[in-house]
């Protein structure tokens, strides 16, 4: 069974704790507690993996896409200035008050952003955008993951890159570029980091959009749209002039960096030296690669100049102007410049001392009319005052109200803020910024610089230096980071950083020091501390407010006295009123009331009897023609020249402000440029060699600034100048920086213990310590891939620094191709698999694999895995459950196999039947019974006696032989008849059965009748036939009751009884015997369904078993 690892998205095997393809430790939780828990589910489809990456703005997460099958990177908005996350919570807590308002801002910029970015699929040189939706009260932006490195890290491994390569590695980028600035939208973000170089070549800008989503209307925050070298000096202002040029100056420092190797300096560091010394610390390319066409270096720096009208205007587009910025001539596109022949010509920018217009408000401690102050004191190029003659010839002089500034870059933070406060201006602290020369505490940057003019209580923002950076907690001791004038935020960072543990925090309210900003520690800076020191900062609440008082009556000379006592910036226009006295205040433009810092502007309106007049605007004006115009409507003229990058003779600023309505007579200062700020280049002189007072010397006597750092060297002696930046014979601004590096000798260092550390924390370790790293990599079943085996020489001894330590880094477990073990035994296959750690579970049946050989293997074979990777085979238990028998065989035991017992049933039941037979085959007789049968059929009858009894019965009747009767004897002669053939014979035929005749001789016969119906008198009797003997002759007889001839003549008769017998008829019935006879069944087979016994079933028992090996 595999799971997803969440710091690559490939699958494993389950059983594993590391990642076999990157090494991610499983149940790793989140890098930081607002970040989201790796696992967290996005719209039920996307896993959150580990971070990729996170800035001020949002973080970056490696991701699953269980839909679409397929990694991508996910971006969350989560601003830390305004939001936050409880840790073990998916959504972000959003912080009260306008933090909430300037929160929702910029989050519907960023999904605006993404779904413009989305259009861009087709374009190679930008990372593509799937999708965007909202959860967790915040956004989410889905874009392709890509594999390979960014060009930052190629450059720390190949340091530089060549200009051909290099330039042609950006192209897909600049042209996607293109593309997006037509749909105006810029990047701002461009740098080494944000470029990504993919495994199959690809190129391609990521991190689209930051400073867009991060900084909105409300913001002040810096910290995640600034890369310094990179950014260029609009971008420092959240309402600086940003378009296609910002794009522009980042691509071009990025393509410094890849080939020369070096950062280049810090837009607003440039901005402060061409300011305050009249150089640009920027080194031409060719100084660091010789080989680099003119072309290319004059394309690069092109884009670099500062100012926006002296920089190449787009990457791709010609452009003349955009909505601010008019660019003084037509110039070619970056990529154009790049290949131009012949080469673009050089262009070298002017500096401005500020930028009037442009500077950061929030920069100024939220002085509501700070670019009013700032346009008064106008002239912060200016070296001094210069009085010349007007046109009429008289001494100009400086105005009241108007003081010179202090030159205080270089002093300490105390002893600047005493001068300036000393000199009526109010001090402000803008922030600190890390220098490498410049010692913690002291001012490095002044605005406006020294020796120009500013309003009386105007402000001077400083910068202050923190020093080398934060150092690391090593041992259990901490060194205390330089927090001044840092942001608490940052403050807390530089704290956590250095090792210590959250901070005591005080607030006050402090007049020099920004709201939010570090005011003190309670511990110096540099000190080293046992870990667990507590540390006491005091966080400013900002300049103490007051109530704004009512001057309205008072003349404008008693307001401005008042308004000026409480540290307040005045300013007057005038109103013509007749009805109140001349200089009566009428306005003011701060409610009486209102809260007011000291530094704030108030301006007044003042009455006055005549007409007024408005200044004109004159920026831009030659100085005669400004004189003029100054002096035709009635106005004074005070002319302050300076530097500028103005053309030279012409106005630059002015006060008062241009439109505001004056009285005649009224000094209207005019800040007149003198001088160019074009640069004038030196040579540099070789020092190399040199002892470090003699270098020193060589240097400033040839105009330039020297800062010293010193470093071991193993070849040069102590206090000799090891080398220099920059180097030899190259052209610098005059009094431009050259570094020296003075050698301390030969250095010593103690080997850091690095076994047991990741490779490149290894490797960043001793290099940081200063050693030469060499790596080499082998096979370690006991150490994981990546982390460090051993070192030489070992941990604590000493080494030259620069000198080798070689570290032995574990490639992991060597992997081999994992055999084929099914159907061999655990024996053959521990064999066949000695390189892995076989783990044996029994746990499968097979008819096929016999017991105790191999079922299944996981992971199946050739899978390549590292040495040591546990394999799991499951052997066989042999066959599953065996049939069920009765008997088990011997080597059956209970502590070998799993028996099962049936109880199994056969049974056999009792047939009965019945028969008439007294005996049957097969069968047992148990009972009889008899029953008569029905009676038979009726005998016929007979004369024969017959008895009955109960299996006769007997019938009887009378039977009538002769009937009674009366007999009637009827006497009768009867003639011989007529026609006989015997006639003559003595004796006539006679035949009558019931007549007795009796023959006679002759022709007569006597016959006598006799009936049983007595005859009627008179009555004939029924007429019979006849026949003579002969039987030819029929003769009648008709008898009648008479005496006459031939008739019947008396009458006899005699009673006869009736003759009688009886008859005998029977039938016969006779027993029949049933007999009841059983026998039992054939005893059934052996069944595991239940029977039960009764009485015509009898049922026995039979315990079967089932075993199979436990």
């Amino acid at each position: 069974m595999n799971k997803r690892c969440m710091g690559c998205m490939e699958q494993y095997d389950s059983g594993l704790e590391i990642c076999p393809y990157c090494g991610y430790v499983e149940g790793t939780g989140a890098e930081e507690a607002i970040h989201m828990a790796p696992g967290s589910i996005l719209l039920d489809r996307y896993i959150i993996g580990r971070v990729l990456g996170y800035g001020g703005f949002g973080v970056t997460y490696i991701a699953w896409d269980g839909k679409l099958e397929q990694k991508v990177a996910i971006k969350e908005y989560l601003p830390s200035e305004f939001s936050t996350r409880i840790p073990g919570q998916s959504c972000v807590t959003l912080l009260g008050g306008e933090k909430n308002e300037q929160f929702r801002d910029g989050l519907k910029k960023f999904v605006e952003e993404a779904k413009r970015l989305a259009k861009f699929q087709n374009e190679s040189g930008i990372v593509k955008v799937f999708d965007s939706f909202t959860e967790n009260e915040t956004a989410y932006i889905i874009m392709e993951y890509l594999e390979g490195e960014t060009l930052s890290d190629r450059l720390k491994r190949d340091k530089v890159i060549p200009e051909d390569e290099a330039v042609s590695m950006l192209m897909p980028v600049m042209r996607s570029l293109e593309t997006v600035h037509k749909e105006g939208i810029l990047h701002r973000d461009i740098a080494p980091d944000n470029i990504f170089l993919t495994t199959n070549g690809q190129v391609k800008l990521i991190d689209f959009g930051a400073s867009r989503y991060a900084t909105t209307s409300h913001s002040k925050s810096l910290t995640t749209i600034i890369k310094p070298g990179y950014s260029p000096k609009e971008q420092y202002d959240s309402r600086g002039d940003q378009g296609p040029h910002t794009d522009v100056y980042a691509l071009a420092g990025t393509l410094y960096k890849m080939i020369t190797g070096v950062t280049p300096p810090e837009a607003m560091g440039r901005n402060a030296e061409c300011e305050t010394r009249k150089r640009d610390p920027l080194m031409p390319l060719h100084k660091y690669c010789k080989s680099i066409s003119q072309k290319r270096e004059n394309a690069i720096l092109n884009a670099l100049n500062i100012r926006i009208e002296d920089r190449t205007p787009d990457v791709v587009i010609m452009f003349v102007s955009n909505q601010h910025t008019v660019y003084p001539f037509k110039r070619q596109s970056f990529m154009k410049e790049l290949d131009s022949e012949p080469p673009a010509k050089r262009r070298y920018g002017k500096i401005k001392k500020i930028d009037l217009y442009h500077w950061p408000v929030w920069l100024k401690v939220g002085i509501p009319a700070l670019m009013a102050v700032v346009i008064t004191f106008g002239a912060l190029l200016a070296t001094g005052v210069i009085n010349f003659p007007s046109l009429f010839t008289e001494e100009i002089v400086i105005p009241d109200g108007i003081v010179s500034v202090p030159d205080v870059e270089g002093l300490s933070k105390d002893e600047a803020i005493r001068l300036i406060e000393e000199a009526n201006l109010t001090a402000s602290s803008e922030g600190s910024i890390e220098s490498k020369y410049i010692d913690a505490g002291v001012i490095v940057l002044q605005t406006p610089t020294g020796s120009s003019y500013l309003e009386e209580n105007g402000i001077v923002t400083l910068m202050i230096s923190s020093g080398n950076g934060v150092v690391k907690e090593e041992n259990g001791v901490c060194t205390v980071p330089y927090v001044i004038w840092d942001d608490k935020k940052t403050a807390l960072s530089k704290l956590k950083e250095a090792g210590f543990d959250k901070p005591v925090i005080e607030e006050k309210n402090d007049d020099n020091v920004a709201a939010g900003k570090v005011i003190s520690q309670s511990i110096e800076a540099g000190e080293k501390v046992e870990k667990g020191t507590t540390v006491t900062i005091v966080i400013s609440k900002g300049s103490k407010s007051m109530k704004m008082p009512n001057v309205k009556g008072m003349t404008y000379s008693e307001a401005e006295k008042t308004l000026k006592a409480m540290g307040l910036v005045v300013a007057a226009q005038y109103e013509k009123n007749d009805s109140v006295p001349e200089n009566t205040v009428l306005k003011q433009s701060v409610k009486d009331g209102d809260n007011v810092s000291k530094g704030t502007k108030i301006t007044l309106t003042v009455s006055s009897k005549n007409n007024t007049l408005k200044v004109p605007y004159l920026t831009g004006v030659d100085k005669a023609s400004a004189v003029s115009q100054l002096e035709k409507l009635g106005f004074k003229v005070t002319i302050l020249e300076g530097e500028s990058d103005a053309p030279e003779n012409t106005v630059y600023a002015q006060s008062p402000l241009p439109g505001s309505e004056q009285k005649s007579g009224t000094s209207v200062i005019i800040y007149v440029c003198t001088a160019s700020n074009e640069p004038s280049l030196v040579k540099v002189g070789n020092v190399t060699g040199n002892k470090e007072n003699e270098a020193i010397s060589t240097l400033e006597k040839a105009g330039f600034s020297v800062s010293v750092s010193k470093e071991y060297s193993d070849n040069v002696a102590e206090g000799v100048v090891i080398r220099q930046e920059p180097a030899a014979d190259t052209e610098k601004n005059y009094g431009s920086k050259v570094v020296i590096y003075i050698s301390r000798g030969v250095q010593t260092l103690t080997v850091n213990n690095v076994v047991g550390k990741k490779r490149s924390e290894a490797e960043n370790t001793l290099k940081k310590t200063g050693f030469a790293v060499e790596i080499k990599e082998s096979f370690n079943s006991a150490v994981a891939p990546g982390k460090v085996i051993k070192q030489s020489p070992p941990a604590d001894e000493k080494l030259k620094k620069g000198g080798k330590v070689t570290i032995y880094v574990s490639k992991g477990k060597q992997k081999f191709d994992v055999a084929t073990v099914y159907g061999m035994t655990e024996d053959e296959a521990r064999k066949a698999l000695a390189k892995f750690d076989v783990s044996v579970v029994y746990d499968g049946y097979s008819t096929d694999i016999p017991y105790g050989s191999v079922l299944s293997q996981e992971p199946a074979g050739a899978t390549s895995l590292e040495e040591g990777s546990v394999i799991r085979l499951t052997l066989s238990k042999g066959p599953d459950w065996s049939d069920y028998t009765d008997t088990l065989p011997s080597e059956v035991t209970s502590d070998e196999y799993e028996i099962t017992e049936q109880t199994r049933y056969s049974y056999r039941d009792k047939q009965t039947t019945t028969s008439n037979d007294s005996s049957k085959d097969g069968w047992t007789q148990y009972d009889s019974s008899w029953a008569w049968s029905e009676y038979g059929s009726w005998s016929g009858w007979s004369s024969s006696w017959v008895g009955s009894d109960d299996s006769r019965q007997v019938e009887t009747k009378t039977v009538t032989d002769k009937e009674a009767y009366t007999e009637y004897t009827y006497n009768r002669v009867v003639d011989k008849k007529n026609g006989c053939s015997k006639k003559g014979f003595v004796y006539f035929c006679i035949n009558a059965a019931k007549y007795n005749y009796k023959s006679h001789n002759g022709h007569f016969q006597k016959e006598t009748y006799t009936t049983r119906n007595r005859l009627s008198a008179n009555t004939a009797f029924n007429k019979e036939k006849y026949f003579c003997n002969c039987g030819e002759h029929p003769y009648y007889i008709t008898g009648y009751l008479t005496s006459s001839g031939d008739k019947w003549y008396n009458e006899t008769s005699k009673y006869y009884p009736a003759v009688t017998h009886t008859e005998y008829r029977y039938r016969e019935r006779r027993k029949i015997y049933t007999y009841y006879y059983y026998r039992w069944d054939d005893w059934s087979d052996y069944s595991e369904n239940e029977v039960s016994q009764s009485s015509d079933r009898e049922v026995r028992t039979k315990t079967y078993y089932s075993y199979r090996r436990k």
